[in-house]
């Protein structure tokens, strides 16, 4: 699923919410970001077991494409009842009945 590669870089620790925490950098070329953090959630579920009060977080661009995903959920349906609430009021009500 991956290549590792370790390289020499500055020693930094980094915490965040008073807790100590490590970063792991993925670059994904070629595929799809969403299937890509399902795929690896699942098998990160699987295979690793984490000690207690340890925790992983998936960040970044997956982050903002969940955000942007619940906007969706709630922006689409909205226009589409604006619009068949318009083409009914331009259509059906302006035109009387005999």
């Amino acid at each position: 699923m991956a290549d590792l590669v370790v390289t020499d870089g500055p020693p930094q620790l980094r915490s965040e919410n008073a807790r100590l925490n490590g970063w792991v950098y993925v670059d994904i070329s070629g595929r799809d970001l969403g299937r890509y953090v399902a795929q690896a959630q699942k098998l990160v579920s699987q295979r690793v077991n984490l000690p207690p009060g340890y925790t992983i977080t998936w960040s970044g661009q997956f982050e903002y494409l969940e955000r942007a995903a619940k906007k969706l959920q709630l922006v689409v349906p909205f226009t589409l009842v604006i619009i068949f609430i318009l083409l009914y009021l331009t259509s059906g009500a302006s035109h009387p009945r005999r």
